[in-house]
C-alpha cells in the first residue's frame, strides 16, 4: 500500500546571497544603536551627579575707638589664605546697650562718614545700617557721631561666589581704650595684620 503525507519545507537563503548579505547590514545597524543608546545613558549619569564647590573661610578684624569726638570703626577683610578682599563692601549697624532703639544713634548710623575716598561705599544708607566700602588692601574705616556710652557694633560680609559671608558683634565702651575684635582665631603665621591706615593718631584714623 502507498502511503501518501505532506511535508511542510522552508526555503533558507543560502549564504552569500543578498537575503543574507541584508541581515548582516541590519544586525550591524542595530548593535550601533545600542551603542549610541549607552554611550548617551552613560553621558546623562555622568552629568547628574553630585558636583561639589569648595568655599573659603573669610577672616574679619574689627576695632572700635574713638578720635576727635567720634567713634571709628575700621579694620581689615581677607580670605582664609591671607589675601585682602578689595573694593567689596560691608554692613556696619550700630546699637546703645541702655537703648537699642535709641533715635539718635540710628541717626547717627545713617550719617556714618568713610575715612577715606577709597571707603567710600557707592550706595545709599539703610534703615538701620551703614555700608563701608574695602580699599586695595582690604581695610575699611567709617566714623559715627555717637555720643560716649556703651555700644555694639554689628559688621557683616555677604561673601562671594568661592568665599563665605561673616559676622562679628562688638561690644566697646568710647569713654575707654580701643577695642578689637576678630572672626576667626588670630595666628602668630597666618592671616593679615592690621595696617595702620594713613592719617592715623596712635594708630586711630585721624
Amino acid at each position: 500500500m502507498r502511503r501518501t503525507g505532506s511535508a511542510a519545507c522552508e526555503a533558507r537563503p543560502l549564504p552569500g546571497t543578498p537575503a543574507v548579505a541584508g541581515l548582516r547590514v541590519r544586525l550591524r545597524a542595530l548593535r550601533l544603536t545600542l551603542l549610541v543608546v549607552a554611550i548617551t545613558l552613560v553621558a546623562a549619569t555622568a552629568g547628574a551627579g553630585p558636583k561639589i564647590q569648595v568655599r573659603g573661610t573669610t577672616k574679619l578684624d574689627v576695632h572700635a575707638t574713638r578720635e576727635n569726638g567720634q567713634a571709628v570703626l575700621y579694620g581689615t577683610l581677607a580670605d582664609d589664605a591671607g589675601q585682602a578682599i578689595a573694593q567689596d563692601v560691608l554692613r556696619v549697624a550700630v546699637t546703645r546697650a541702655t537703648d537699642p532703639a535709641d533715635a539718635q544713634v540710628a541717626e547717627a548710623v545713617r550719617n556714618a562718614t568713610p575715612c577715606s575716598p577709597a571707603n567710600a561705599p557707592g550706595r545709599p544708607p539703610a534703615e538701620d545700617a551703614a555700608f563701608v566700602r574695602t580699599d586695595e588692601g582690604g581695610r575699611f574705616c567709617v566714623r559715627l557721631a555717637l555720643p560716649q556710652d556703651r555700644y555694639s557694633a554689628f559688621v557683616s560680609y555677604t561673601g562671594q561666589k568661592l568665599v563665605e559671608g561673616a559676622k562679628i558683634e562688638l561690644p566697646f565702651d568710647l569713654s575707654r581704650r580701643a577695642l578689637f575684635c576678630s572672626s576667626v582665631p588670630k595666628r602668630s603665621s597666618t592671616g593679615p595684620h592690621m595696617a595702620r591706615p594713613k592719617g592715623t593718631s596712635g594708630g586711630v584714623p585721624a
